[in-house]
């Protein structure tokens, strides 16, 4: 017999981000992987997945078939109906791409471009709080709204980023309008029912995948921690971009500390430059540890597994979360974690790492000198780990999105009604 339904056409744009975006480029890029390869490669019979890309090169470097996807074009008429990321936004304010069909057709009319997306996808998902256009359904992800919580942070505050051109105005626009809204905790839907009003059925509370964890050949780590003159597990490892919200000022406190009791330990701190590096150095020599603190910039990811695998802990102080991807990473490669209790915090790891107040620095110390002392607490944190990545995979991820997906396979077939 036929079958019931036809697949659901699914949109999702092809991650473009770079490297040093960090956990966001690890987070899309974990979707994006396991969505190719469920519904892409294995063709299933309820979801047909569409990948949209910025060009013809995004489709190479995931060996995807260009008949088989869309291709953005940004050299056609721009258009103020067309929605962009914002660091887009902030380029070229509202302008916007157009599509271009299938590799190798150019539209002549760039205002048909809905058309086209209405004609080849029934909704669109968004792995980032991005999205192409409203004027389809769609599903977004929302990561955190803490310029709401946290506005006096200059990240979220200065050059219009909170303003009608940033955050605020982008959410109002379209968090609202979505399909669906994916956040990654309980604190999280309730933040973003309180600051825009959605609905709590329009949440899913999906819990954020840790990254499959990166294959490197051991004897590869000797030379990398020679070059940065670390020994293992004689360091604390803090990947994190030099944002103020990242809150290494408490990790060179916590340092510090130590050093001040006698400790050896070094702390690495791999991470592009956001503006507050030169005042992090200025910082660790003022308070001469300037020799037990390392910032490499940022690291490949083969060179960052094996600090990851080497260390004797990751800290996390920043003030921003939850939905944070290092710790994650860490308990992928068997490390304990140190993590700043911040509102949602325990409900993404529970009882597989310890907690200390962002603004406490010797609350950090005390957690880290448990680490060092207390061998039968770290390997406990490390089972924890482990058994809470199990939950976490990204497999376990695409499974809630397809039940959402299916569930309201309805509504989305009355929407296409009258295209």
């Amino acid at each position: 017999d036929e079958p019931l339904h036809c697949p659901l056409k699914v949109g999702i744009l092809i991650p473009s981000s770079l490297p040093t975006y960090g956990g966001a480029y690890e987070f899309e890029h974990t979707v994006f992987a396991e969505a190719l390869k469920r519904y892409y490669h294995r063709r299933s019979q309820s979801i047909k997945l569409i990948p949209i890309a910025y060009d013809a090169a995004d489709i190479k470097v995931w060996n995807i078939d260009p008949t088989r996807c869309l291709i953005l074009n940004p050299k056609l008429i721009k258009n103020e109906n067309f929605l962009l990321s914002r660091i887009e936004q902030k380029v070229s304010k509202l302008a916007g791409h157009f599509f271009g069909q299938p590799v190798g057709k150019q539209l002549s009319d760039g205002a048909n471009y809905i058309d086209i997306l209405r004609s080849n996808i029934d909704i669109l998902w968004s792995s980032n709080p991005n999205i192409l256009t409203t004027q389809i359904p769609f599903i977004i992800t929302i990561w955190d709204l803490q310029h709401r919580l946290q506005p006096f942070f200059p990240e979220v505050s200065e050059l219009g980023e909170w303003s009608w051109i940033g955050r605020q105005e982008h959410y109002m626009n379209v968090a609202t309008k979505a399909f669906c809204c994916v956040v990654g905790t309980k604190r999280g839907s309730s933040e973003l029912t309180q600051f825009f009003g959605v609905d709590p059925s329009r949440i899913i509370v999906n819990p954020f995948p840790c990254p499959e964890p990166l294959i490197v050949e051991g004897f590869e780590d000797h030379s990398i921690l020679s070059r940065f003159n670390v020994a293992s597990q004689k360091f604390l490892l803090y990947p994190a971009q030099f944002w103020s919200h990242k809150n290494h000022v408490n990790a060179l406190y916590a340092l510090k500390i130590l050093i001040s009791s006698g400790s050896d330990l070094k702390l690495v701190l791999p991470g592009s430059d956001k503006g507050t590096l030169q005042s992090i150095h200025s910082m660790a020599c003022r308070l001469g540890i300037s020799e037990f603190v390392i910032a490499p910039g940022f690291l490949p990811r083969e060179e960052l597994v094996a600090l990851y695998r080497n260390c004797l802990a990751l800290i996390f102080p920043s003030f921003f979360g939850p939905d944070n991807i290092p710790p994650l990473e860490a308990m992928s490669y068997g490390v304990p974690a140190i993590v700043a209790k911040v509102p949602g915090s325990y409900e993404q790891y529970g009882n597989s790492v310890l907690y200390f107040d962002p603004c406490k620095p010797e609350d950090l110390a005390i957690n880290i000198q448990a680490i060092m002392t207390d061998h039968d607490l770290r390997d406990e944190l490390v089972v924890r780990g482990k058994a809470l990545l199990l939950r976490l995979s990204p497999a376990a991820y695409l499974d809630r999105i397809e039940s959402l997906l299916l569930q309201h396979r309805v509504a989305l077939e009355c929407c296409t009604l009258a295209r």
